[in-house]
Parts: C-alpha cells; structure tokens; sequence
C-alpha cells in the first residue's frame, strides 16, 4: 500500500510512475480520494483555508491523478473513473465548498473524455448519494445530515452501502462498459431523481 497526497503532482507521479513499472502498464484508473467537512457555513462565512483544501483534493486532486494517468493509459482500451457526488448535481445548502468541488470533478470527467475518446481511452464519474460511510455519519455528528431525512428521500427508502457503488464503478472501468463515455452514473437509490431533500 502506498500513501499519497492526491493534491502533491510529484507524490502522485511517483507514484503512478511506481505502479507501471511494478505491473507494466495500466488499463484503467479509479480516482476515488475526496474529503468531506464543512461546518455548515453560508457562502459569506466561508472559511479560505478550508475552501482550499477541499477544492485542493476533491478537484485538483482529481486532475493530478488523471494528469499523471493518462499517458500511460492503454490505448485504446484504457478507462478513468472519477467519483463525484450527487451534490455535484445541484447546490448543497451549507456546504457550497464541497458542492463546488463535485460539480467540478462532473466537468473535469467530460471534458476529459471528449479529448480521449477518439483514442479509445473512456473516462466516466460515478455520483454516490446517500451511502452510510464513516465520512457521512461525521456530517450527520455536526448536523450537515440527518440518514432518517435522507432515506426517505430515496425511491428505495434506504441508504446505500460502499460496495452498491464499488460494483458500478468496477462495471465503468471493466470491457463490459465499452461504448460508455463522458456519462456521469448515479448511485443513489433515486435520490437525484425524486429530488433532493424532498422528505425534509
């Protein structure tokens, strides 16, 4: 296992540059590292530093990784995905940093797959909603969430569970996924589509 901060190019470089020469190439990519936080500030209340650092490796991170990854991406064959948020789909009262950083991450992605995908490389974003990890249970401590509220406010009455999400984002990155590009998949339980916060 090795450590890097997503948000240092030449940690990130070495550390792609590691893996090649370890496996000899790479087929694919998954830029899964984000942070969450907030303390539930309004826009005019929000603290620079900690803009920074969210934007620094929610977003620049990403770009990093995908910047390192690319040239040594088969091709054609090779396959990025990045994971955004559903909060990348619409504003996030309280916590517009985050918001922010996930919205930039959905354009990063198709941009990024409009330059590839005539060189065969596939680059796609997975959009995880409501799903009980250790980062949401940390916003629902400070007030940011309420998993009741959420729940019902998916099709599916629930939250999800990180494998639901690991499982589409293996099918992005897998051959099965071949003629997907530049789509942004939601993982969410219908979350996005019934509406956000619709039973708050």
């Amino acid at each position: 296992m090795t450590k890097v901060d997503v948000s240092n190019a030449e940690q990130v470089n070495s550390w792609i540059k590691d893996t090649v020469s370890v496996f000899g190439r790479l087929d694919g990519a998954a830029n899964v590292t984000g942070i969450a936080g907030g303390d539930g500030s309004i826009t005019e209340t929000i603290d620079q530093l900690a803009w920074e650092k969210m934007i620094a490796i929610n977003l620049t991170g990403v770009m990093i990784c995908m910047r390192a990854q690319l040239p040594h991406l088969t091709v054609p064959g090779g396959s990025i995905v990045n994971v955004s948020s559903t909060s990348g789909l619409r504003g996030l009262p309280n916590n517009a940093a985050y918001a922010s950083s996930k919205f930039g991450v959905i354009g990063l992605t198709e941009s990024s797959a409009a330059e590839y995908g005539k060189k065969g490389i596939r680059v796609n974003a997975v959009l995880p909603g409501p799903i009980d990890t250790k980062i949401f249970r940390e916003g629902e401590a400070k007030g940011l969430f309420n998993a009741d509220v959420v729940s019902a406010g998916t099709l599916m009455g629930r939250m999800g569970q990180a494998e639901e999400v690991a499982k589409v984002l293996v099918f992005l990155l897998s051959d099965d996924a071949s003629y997907v590009t530049g789509a942004h998949w939601t993982v969410d339980g219908g979350y996005a589509a019934c509406g956000f916060y619709r039973a708050g």
